[in-house]
């Protein structure tokens, strides 16, 4: 699992195996699951009104917030990259 270029998660199981049937598969949270890494390799989307207000220091949260803009009048189908229907 990436989050922001980083691994966060992996399957892991026995490193002695040496076929992968023997043993079954977890997912154990990597090096980008630990630390500041989660705060630092994503974003919350809140409101422009809730980021003005000073949101992020009311609930004291380390993850960057970013204002949410023209979610109404400007995206729609024709927004998609690939759609050319």
């Amino acid at each position: 699992v990436l989050v922001g270029g980083m691994i966060a998660a992996a399957p892991m199981g026995d490193p002695n195996a040496s076929i992968p049937t023997p043993q079954p598969m977890h997912y154990r949270p990597m090096f980008g699951a630990y630390g500041k890494a989660m705060t630092n390799s994503s974003v919350t989307f809140v409101s422009k009104a809730a980021l003005d207000a000073g949101l992020r220091g009311q609930l004291g949260v380390d993850k960057q917030m970013v204002a949410v803009d023209n979610t109404r009048g400007g995206i729609g189908k024709h927004s998609m990259v690939l759609n050319d229907a």
